[in-house]
């Protein structure tokens, strides 16, 4: 497998391992699927959010937005409406610490501070008075490749 990612231009991918990493600085464009949020073995640096599943008050006072120009003549909108049901995340990547509340206690947790500074913003999240915010959807250059 390690001789197939070498020769590949793009590679699809649920594991940012070191050999994907590697080739994704090399040149490689990696897109890195990571449905299972925190449950992804090789993540390399990301941290993830679960949000609440189902009806909640915190996704009641949330929104998903999409930048428009990268989906160049798709009739949508930047606020991701009913259009997107099946496509909105259960995990996004926080750029705040945030705190996971439990039933027994809460527990602080690591966002990805800076994070919104480094990437393109495919597609966000924000939640609340802007407290709560990352991106589901997003595209960082590493030396030469992108994932």
């Amino acid at each position: 497998m390690v001789e197939e990612i070498t020769q590949a231009n793009l590679i699809l991918t649920n594991s940012l391992d070191k050999e994907i990493l590697a080739q994704s600085k090399k040149g490689s464009q990696v897109i890195f699927f990571a449905e299972e949020g925190d449950g992804v073995k090789n993540k390399a640096h990301n941290s993830f959010r679960q949000l609440d599943i189902g009806e909640s008050w915190a996704r009641a006072s949330s929104m998903n937005y999409v930048d428009t120009a990268w989906f160049e003549g798709l009739p949508i909108q930047p606020e991701m409406g009913w259009e997107f049901e099946r496509l909105i995340p259960d995990y996004v990547i926080p750029f705040k610490d945030y705190k996971k509340v439990g039933k027994k206690r809460t527990v602080n947790m690591f966002g990805n501070p800076g994070l919104s500074q480094s990437v393109d913003i495919i597609s966000g999240y924000f939640q609340g008075w802007l407290g709560q915010n990352g991106a589901p959807l997003s595209n960082k250059t590493w030396a030469k490749g992108r994932s």
